[in-house]
């Protein structure tokens, strides 16, 4: 199910609230502001939202790269390749919002996978998450608890050596 949101005006795409949105398909030629500025704007502060550019110039594709888009259309074959767009749009997104469970003292704490850096074992049966945004979070258990999960989501597990 897609829940869409329609914008007439850059201006007024750009004054809104979309840290819900998790796909923006944009023009090119667009009022106020042309697409790949709005990109970078929109890329800058939500760095999590799939930018898909859906067009009739295609000599600003390469420009696409510089804001990470995801995909870009033309409009001439837009009824070949919506479809499987959208498709591949589902599977990024199922793709992203894998989380662990992170046992707290008061409450179980789902984090998403992609926002881990790193994790490390302590003693007292408590382990450090180091996140990509620089925050640190505490949870429960030991290392070992977390291992086999991890290790299917592409995590390695490195060992203190003592000489």
């Amino acid at each position: 199910m897609y829940d869409c949101q329609i914008f007439s005006s850059s201006k007024t795409l750009l004054e809104d609230d979309l840290s819900s949105i998790q796909v923006a398909f944009l023009d090119i030629d667009m009022p106020e502001f042309n697409g790949l500025d709005v990109a970078k704007v929109l890329h800058q502060r939500y760095p999590e939202m799939i930018l898909v550019f859906v067009t009739s110039f295609i000599k600003y594709a390469p420009s696409g790269y510089k804001v990470n888009a995801f995909r870009y259309l033309l409009k001439a074959q837009l009824d070949e390749e919506l479809s499987d767009c959208m498709d591949d749009l589902q599977e990024k997104l199922y793709d992203n919002n894998i989380t662990i469970q992170i046992r707290q003292r008061d409450r179980i704490l789902p984090l998403s996978i992609k926002s881990i850096l790193y994790f490390e074992g302590t003693s007292q049966r408590r382990v450090q998450i180091f996140l990509l945004s620089g925050e640190t979070i505490e949870g429960l258990g030991k290392l070992e608890d977390y291992d086999n999960f991890l290790s299917d989501q592409g995590f390695i597990r490195l060992q203190k050596v003592s000489w």
